[in-house]
């Protein structure tokens, strides 16, 4: 794909994590006669990262914040991938196969937008995504 692209083509490996905001208590040594004391947010809040990965130029481009990781916070993701490569002639984004990635929305906003072009790995293959190695 890489050989058959235009010149300057920028080719991203993406990924989305869902990390808890939120501490996790656990077993931990102390003095018995005082309640231990663990600061928390409130709420099970997730801290929700979608980033994409170049390995050409071992750089990193994400969205990150505790807004839910839906269809329309994907059209985000792709705004700032978009906003980042934006003198690329094109954009190659190689993703897993989550649901937020596939929905209409994003499929219409994405013909909209013909320079960033969505590759899906097979399912069950993660050591395929090079996201894991960043």
């Amino acid at each position: 794909m890489k050989l058959t692209s235009e010149p300057g083509t920028v080719f991203l490996f993406g990924d989305g994590m869902h990390l808890i905001h939120q501490n996790i208590p656990g077993l931990c040594w102390g003095d018995p006669k005082k309640a231990p004391i663990i600061e928390t947010n409130t709420s099970r809040q997730r801290l929700n990262i979608l980033g994409a990965y170049n390995p050409d130029s071992l750089s990193f481009v994400h969205l990150t914040g505790e807004e839910n990781c839906d269809a329309q916070r994907v059209i985000e993701y792709f705004s700032v991938i978009l906003k980042a490569y934006n003198r690329a002639p094109g954009i190659v984004l190689f993703l897993d196969n989550a649901k937020y990635f596939k929905a209409k929305i994003v499929r219409e906003w994405l013909q909209k937008h013909p320079k960033l072009k969505l590759e899906f790995l097979p399912p069950y293959a993660p050591n395929l995504n090079l996201m894991f190695l960043f």
